[in-house]
């Protein structure tokens, strides 16, 4: 009977873990697609709204990649960099490429980090 109730609280803590990673995670890709929505080129306050996705990203990526494949956090840090770069130089043209491309790396962080047969198998 020990053994069952231990067991009963390891498996209840597990599921708790999953969960609240599924929300971090989650929360995550929403506040960074939001940010990235913001930046629109060619606006007053580009410079900013950049710094303030970097922050954004310097600030989450160690827990986001405690949990989730590394290779998609090595993409969106450099997507982000890009970004950087692009508003530094004033090429609005890159610069959409690169918001385009970063948009889609946050879905598919997400996708690899919600609970689904694929991620499993």
């Amino acid at each position: 009977m020990k053994t069952f109730i231990i067991s009963t609280v390891i498996f209840a803590v597990m599921i708790s873990m999953i969960i609240f990673n599924y929300i971090y995670i989650n929360n995550s890709a929403d506040r960074l697609e939001e940010l990235t929505s913001a930046i629109i080129p060619d606006s007053g306050d580009l410079e900013e709204r950049v710094k303030v996705l970097e922050d954004y990203w310097e600030d989450n990526k160690v827990r986001i990649g405690l949990v989730s494949n590394h290779t998609i956090i090595n993409n969106i840090g450099i997507k982000i960099a890009n970004i950087r770069l692009f508003t530094d130089k004033g090429d609005d043209f890159c610069l959409a490429k690169e918001l385009i491309l970063l948009k889609e790396d946050i879905k598919e962080l997400r996708r690899l980090e919600r609970l689904s047969a694929e991620n499993i198998f």
